[in-house]
Formats: structure tokens, C-alpha cells, sequence
């Protein structure tokens, strides 16, 4: 695996772990209605599961939401290793035109 690439797989896993220790925090968090649509707790993972486990089409938007997400980084990581990699689409290749222009 490239450098770059575990770099993003790197980030993304930090960012997970990150998200991951600061719920357990936010669930003991009291909030207040502009913070939250009822009194309780600013970030509550148990019902935003019941929400999920009632209506599929939350889980269908989380889900393509995660995809669409890991398109554009894998999109941002093929545009760095072309723009690194430019000798090779030069001196005649195929997609001469195309990345110079």
C-alpha cells in the first residue's frame, strides 16, 4: 500500500476512534431545547438506534451517506497519486491531452 493511501485509511480510522470516545461524554451532557429537540442529553446513540431499527429508510441514507464519503476519498487519493505520477501520462500516452489540458 502506498504511503499516501494509508494515510487516508490512517485519518479515517482516527476519526472513527475520535467520534467513538467523545459520544460517551456527550450522553451524560444534560442539553436544553435549543441544543436538542427534548430535554435529556446533548448526544443519545441508544435512540438514534431505535430510530434506525423503525424506519429502514434512515439506515439507507446512513449507509449511501458512508459511500458517498468513501467515493470522494478514494476519488481525492487517485487525483494526488495521478498528479504525482505525472511522467507517466506524458511523452505520448493516451491521456496526453486530457491531464495536460
Amino acid at each position: 500500500m502506498k504511503h499516501y493511501q494509508s494515510a487516508a485509511a490512517v485519518t479515517g480510522m482516527f476519526g472513527f476512534i475520535i467520534l467513538v470516545i467523545l459520544i460517551v461524554p456527550m450522553y451524560y451532557i444534560p442539553a436544553s431545547p435549543p441544543f436538542t429537540s427534548q430535554p435529556g442529553h446533548l448526544e443519545d446513540p441508544f435512540d438514534a438506534f431505535a430510530q434506525m431499527r423503525q424506519n429502514w429508510q434512515i439506515i439507507l441514507a446512513t449507509v449511501g451517506a458512508n459511500c458517498l464519503i468513501a467515493l470522494s476519498f478514494a476519488f481525492q487519493i487517485l487525483n494526488f497519486a495521478v498528479s504525482y505520477s505525472r511522467p507517466f501520462f506524458t511523452h505520448g500516452h493516451i491521456w496526453h491531452a486530457g491531464v495536460d489540458s
